[in-house]
């Protein structure tokens, strides 16, 4: 009886070990097909031809090379549209000061008369005293 008990652990034991290499085994045959899967796709990439890669290459390069000329204009055109306002700024204010100046020659101009004025009449009174 002991014996018997002995066997049918022997042999429980055995299907179990023999269940775990057939796990070990499907785990190993996926490994194996990933891998088999990588050889082929490099393969594939191999056959890429190498003026094809080029062209690619060539194509990437030039749509960096008008990014970077868009930017380049971007910037160009924000530094015109500084330089346009820092002109329109100087202009308007050569117009305030000539404004300024006019006004100032307007008062003089004003101030002249009124002494003209009065010298007219003090050459006036004089004359006649």
């Amino acid at each position: 009886m002991k014996n018997q008990l002995v066997i049918k652990e022997n042999d429980l034991i055995k299907i179990e070990v023999q269940q775990e290499i057939q796990r070990l085994d499907i785990m190993e045959t996926k490994k194996l097909n990933l891998i088999e899967m990588k050889r082929l796709n490099l393969m594939e990439m191999k056959k890429f031809d190498v003026k094809e890669i080029k062209k690619l290459d060539e194509l990437i390069n030039s749509e960096v090379y008008l990014a970077i000329k868009n930017l380049d204009v971007g910037v160009n055109q924000m530094k015109m549209n500084v330089i346009i306002l820092n002109i329109m700024k100087y202009i308007q204010v050569m117009m305030e000061i000539e404004l300024i100046k006019n006004e100032v020659d307007l008062e003089i101009m004003k101030l002249d008369i009124m002494v003209m004025k009065k010298l007219d009449v003090m050459v006036i009174c004089y004359e006649q005293y």
